[in-house]
């Protein structure tokens, strides 16, 4: 008995649930989405660029020979943004344009890379080696 009253109960479970709302009598919902691309509304201040606009300022090392060699700076991804012969002893500042998602911009000197953070709309680089204080 407690088995058929169980198998009713899953039956009508079943029942109710199937029915959808469509069924039930509701109105179908009015499609207010644009099918043109000049319908579509996008707020002034939405910008439809992927990329930003940076600034990458470059500090030269003072050397008493002139150190020259090809600068080439570029996105992770291994795009050049910007390739030159370089005095090592000049400063250098070049604006570059590089997808929004960027955090690292890769810099390359000769043989030598190096990581060189974006921070805000801007990248810092210098030749002058950061020297530890070993003494502490």
């Amino acid at each position: 008995m407690e088995k058929k009253i169980l198998i009713i109960m899953a039956l009508a479970t079943v029942v109710l649930v199937s029915c959808s709302k469509d069924k039930i009598g509701s109105i179908d919902p009015v499609n207010n989405e644009p099918t043109k691309i000049n319908d579509i509304i996008v707020p002034t201040a939405f910008t439809w660029s992927t990329g930003k606009m940076i600034t990458i300022n470059v500090t030269g090392l003072p050397t008493i020979f002139p150190v020259t060699s090809t600068l080439v700076i570029g996105s992770t991804d291994g795009t050049e943004l910007y390739k030159d012969f370089h005095d090592m002893s000049q400063d250098l500042t070049i604006k570059v344009t590089v997808p929004a998602i960027e955090t690292v911009l890769k810099l390359t000197y000769g043989s030598v890379t190096y990581d060189v953070p974006i921070t805000g709309s801007k990248a810092d680089f210098s030749f002058i080696p950061v020297i530890q204080d070993t003494n502490n």
